[in-house]
């Protein structure tokens, strides 16, 4: 797999239970909107420039086609750029005759990190 992380996915680095004197393995688990928890292998040696898959969660939906892009809308009060995200067909006509599902969070301070729904993509 390609080290960089797309758009609406998440990585976590974990190096617990390993002998740093005889490697640099690292375990990676990586999930997102469209990608259902994977467990994946990498090295420290090369920064992670290349993992291996080692098992994932089944997909409960087909991701075939879909895009997840983050988009930024700007505060009336202040200015304040604030960060959402759009997962849609990539054929999708952005025109807005199109039905949405709109899902929110208000924040205060907490992050709301992209995580896999089977509910939401079926």
């Amino acid at each position: 797999a390609d080290a960089a992380i797309p758009v609406g996915e998440d990585v976590s680095l974990h190096s617990h239970c390993r002998d740093a004197s005889s490697d640099n393995t690292l375990w990676l688990w990586r999930d997102g909107y469209i990608v259902p928890d994977t467990l994946e292998i990498a090295s420290a040696d090369d920064c992670c420039a290349k993992t291996e898959r080692v098992k994932s969660k089944p997909a409960m939906f087909d991701a075939d086609g879909l895009l997840v892009e983050q988009r930024f809308a700007e505060s009336a009060d202040d200015g304040t750029r604030i960060p959402y995200f759009v997962i849609r067909r990539e054929d999708l006509a952005m025109d807005g005759s199109n039905p949405v599902l709109l899902d929110a969070y208000g924040g205060f301070e907490i992050s709301m990190l992209p995580g896999y729904s089977a509910g939401v993509g079926a």
